[in-house]
């Protein structure tokens, strides 16, 4: 009667997704158990029955003991609570005290705002026209403390923490349904005592809900926002990553009522969809981002001929260049060869062929690859061709250019048919070219990192991050708020590849980042989600 909240995450620790609800018209905090782990069959549970006006629900580990626990807004009765998971297994509940007097709770959400290491609250209050959080002093969550964030936010909405500026510690959104705003406030000293307003949208009419997510892939924390009265969602791009300039990109124009709005991958494309529901017409939308590429090719060549148009006596050489991406999640052995097709059609091959191993985000470039044209080659114009694969009869990538063959020094009218065994194939490294050694085997030319594999994963991922040279290695998982939750490696690390594992024991379902950091580099990000 009256929802007005849903969350969802693992209530009773059984691996799958339940469902939390606040409900207004009869005061409820409830939910439902995902009994099959499909979603189609659910058993409800009462957490609390007498939660005058529930209007915000979430779940958060609050005082940590490993469990899922529950908060919520309430604003008829002006008070956050939370209710303590007692067994674990959501079928014995705590009733805890956060917040009152909190002039029409609007909404609830938590994190650790001051940095040590406990989950603390966040709230708006929407006639109080504030934003508050509520600082976790023992982490069991049994004293609280209340600091004001901004006072003067005219019909508080929502309000949701996130790293925006990128440097380590929670700042906080906000959307003001009255000011018709959405305003981010930085942490300035990282406790959580010290705030800098910065404007997102200062004409949002009816602004009514705001949440965080890298919608464009770039590595930082972009905002969704939602206007009732404008029936507009929208996301606001954070153009230089650290929230002092945005741009709006509207997504759900004339969506009646809109209401909320949240981000997720829905289609397993690796990019970042928009969910939103609107009140007013009683829709729940999914838009699928369709301007990102699908999944990359294993792995891309690219040659270029020194000179173009390649024009080549008889028995004199070809230079060509070629460069190579590896998109793979795991080492492969394969091949990399030459072809060539005749003036007459014919091909032929390989030339030239070298085996090895294919590393997870290796990139390589080589120049002054010389090939020898034999001196009774025809006439006529030919393609040369340059394979991988992983045998020689199998390539999943090639490139190629034209090259044409004129008179030279011919001294044979032997058949063409053995040029195979009798061609003359010689690679010459350009000076100061590294990728090849002598044995043939490749080396990365620049840091990078590769997918995860498996990506959707549960528990456990690997990716591979390579080096050019020894380096200073940082890889840190933050989760989607933000916030950082686990380091995979932090020294000195070796040139070549170095499989990197995410052990995700103990964390939540949903989307991860993973952040790999070198000295004087960009840093390279891989997103990964983790189902339970």
């Amino acid at each position: 009667n009256g929802v007005r909240s849903v969350y969802a995450t693992d209530v009773d620790g059984d691996n799958d997704i339940d469902i939390l609800g606040a409900a207004s018209g009869s005061d409820e905090i409830t939910w439902w158990e995902n009994l099959n782990g499909f979603g189609t069959n659910w058993l409800e549970h009462t957490i609390d029955a007498g939660f005058d006006g529930a209007r915000s629900v979430f779940a958060t580990d609050l005082d940590g003991d490993g469990d899922e626990d529950v908060l919520g807004a309430a604003s008829n009765a002006d008070e956050i609570k939370w209710w303590e998971n007692v067994d674990g297994t959501g079928t014995n509940w705590s009733e805890h005290t956060v917040g009152v007097e909190i002039n029409n709770a609007y909404d609830v959400h938590a994190s650790d705002m001051d940095g040590d290491g406990d989950t603390d609250v966040l709230g708006a209050a929407n006639y109080g026209d504030e934003i508050s959080w509520w600082e976790n002093l023992d982490g069991t969550g049994t004293d609280w403390s209340e600091h004001t964030v901004d006072d003067t936010f005219d019909g508080a909405s929502s309000v949701h923490p996130v790293d925006l500026d990128g440097d380590g510690d929670m700042d906080v959104l906000g959307a003001a349904n009255m000011a018709d705003e959405i305003v981010w406030w930085e942490n300035l000293d990282g406790l959580g005592l010290n705030w800098s307003a910065h404007w997102v949208a200062d004409s949002f009419d009816g602004a009514n809900s705001v949440s965080a997510a890298d919608v464009d892939g770039d590595g930082d924390m972009d905002v969704l926002g939602t206007a009732y009265y404008a029936d507009d969602l929208s996301w606001w791009e954070n153009v230089d990553g650290i929230g002092t300039n945005w741009t709006q990109h509207r997504v759900g124009w004339m969506f009646d009522g809109a209401n909320t709005a949240d981000a997720a991958d829905f289609d397993g494309d690796g990019d970042i969809d928009l969910i939103g529901c609107a009140y007013s017409a009683d829709q729940i939308t999914i838009w699928m981002q369709t301007g990102s590429p699908g999944p990359p090719d294993p792995v891309i060549i690219s040659i270029t001929p020194a000179n173009y148009p390649t024009i080549i006596p008889q028995g004199g050489w070809l230079e060509y260049g070629f460069e190579m991406m590896v998109n793979i999640n795991q080492p492969a052995d394969g091949y990399i060869w030459t072809m060539a097709t005749l003036p007459n059609g014919q091909s032929f091959g390989p030339l030239f062929n070298v085996q090895f191993t294919f590393a997870p985000g290796m990139s390589i470039t080589v120049d002054g690859i010389q090939q020898h044209i034999i001196s009774y080659a025809p006439l006529g114009t030919y393609e040369w061709i340059v394979n991988a694969g992983p045998n020689l009869l199998t390539p999943v990538s090639s490139d190629s250019f034209p090259f044409t063959v004129v008179a030279g020094n011919a001294t044979s009218d032997q058949n063409v048919d053995e040029w195979t065994s009798m061609g003359q194939e010689r690679i010459v490294i350009a000076a100061g070219a590294d990728a090849l050694t002598s044995g043939n085997k490749l080396l990365p030319q620049e840091f990078s990192m590769s997918e995860a594999y498996p990506n959707p994963f549960n528990s456990t991922t690997t990716l591979s991050v390579t080096l050019p040279h020894a380096a200073e290695l940082n890889i840190r998982v933050f989760n989607i708020a933000g916030q950082q939750i686990a380091e995979l490696a932090d020294g000195t690390f070796g040139s070549g590849n170095h499989k990197i594992t995410f052990d995700a024991a103990g964390l939540g379902s949903g989307l991860y980042f993973v952040r790999a950091t070198v000295s004087e580099q960009p840093s390279q990000v891989q997103k990964v989600m983790l189902v339970r």
